[in-house]
């Protein structure tokens, strides 16, 4: 299954799923606040996700969401919180590719197990992200970045937003696949690794769309590719990197989960409601217009995409040797 760029409008067929032995969970859920844990700082892609995904939740199922942001480990604190909470529908988190697929081989000592110990409710947005360059590259084109790198073999460095970070594998990856050999220089965050970009302190960078296009349009970076298959209709003209690349795919995904052991009732119902919210004109055109991908699919899809992310890089993330503890 391909989550990249595809915009599924959930129904509620799926609801009848389980609602035998879980209707009177259905019927009293929920009855008081809801905790929407974020495991990243506040202010970044995911937390916008978050408000969105509470906003949906509450309108739909009467009840607030309070969002609790517990940063750290590259998500694992606040995935961890919900990981060992009652499986009751008011703990959730907002996971992604790095709480729950790459964290897992990243480090040595995981707190949870991300496949054994969540609930996978349903896939929300797919922040897209670009590669980019500073003006002073003489590049205007995945091909000719790949000849300079190759040209100034370990001289060119690349910027992600952290080690182990979406933006990291995606560096590593374009490296495996293309030849080349670029030093990653890894920051805290999107944002600080963007102003380094822009102010030239590092050549080339892995950067959402979002933080990269009003830089790109103002002429302080140029961004070459997509590291999704498909094109974004915000800068048709940009391809995307498999496009030159053959086998390239990083998706960004954030989606909702639960844990493990949630009642299938509980289950579909904040689906639906996610399903609804994100799917409306107003959320839909306000994610979109900052390059948020709408991906809203249902619970098994979910869990089969989740389980795939695992097997695919879990073998690249051991093939670069990378540990942290």
């Amino acid at each position: 299954m391909e989550l990249s760029r595809r915009q599924v409008l959930c129904g509620t067929a799926g609801l009848a799923i389980g609602f035998g032995a879980t209707h009177v969970h259905a019927q009293s859920y929920p009855s008081r606040p809801i905790r929407l844990v974020i495991p990243f700082p506040a202010g970044g892609p995911t937390d916008a996700i978050g408000r969105a995904a509470a906003q949906s939740i509450s309108a739909g199922l009467g009840q607030p969401v309070v969002l609790d942001n517990r940063a750290g480990a590259t998500g694992n604190i606040g995935a961890d919180a919900v990981a060992k909470s009652a499986p009751d529908g008011y703990s959730l988190v907002v996971g992604n590719i790095a709480t729950h697929a790459i964290n897992s081989f990243l480090y040595t000592r995981m707190p949870y197990d991300a496949i054994k110990d969540f609930t996978p409710i349903c896939a929300l947005i797919a922040p897209l992200m670009t590669i980019a360059v500073h003006p002073s590259v003489p590049a205007n084109s995945i091909p000719e970045l790949i000849a300079y790198a190759k040209a100034n073999s370990g001289k060119l460095g690349y910027a992600s937003s952290g080690i182990g970070s979406p933006h990291h594998i995606a560096g590593a990856l374009l490296c495996q696949l293309a030849g080349i050999n670029m030093v990653h220089v890894p920051y805290k965050g999107g944002a600080p690794a963007a102003v380094d970009l822009v102010g030239g302190q590092v050549p080339v960078g892995y950067v959402t769309l979002s933080t990269a296009l009003p830089f790109h349009k103002a002429g302080k970076i140029r961004i070459l590719g997509m590291t999704e298959k498909t094109r974004t209709a915000l800068l048709p003209d940009v391809p995307s990197i498999s496009e030159t690349v053959k086998g390239f795919d990083v998706t960004n995904w954030q989606g909702l989960f639960g844990p493990a052991n949630l009642p299938p009732a509980i289950v579909n119902a904040l689906q639906a409601e996610c399903a609804k919210g994100f799917n409306s004109p107003a959320i839909k055109s306000q994610m979109e217009a900052q390059g948020l991908s709408v991906i809203v699919d249902t619970p098994d899809h979910f869990a089969a995409f989740v389980r795939q992310e695992n097997q695919k890089w879990g073998s690249f993330v051991k093939s670069l040797n990378m540990v942290l503890e």
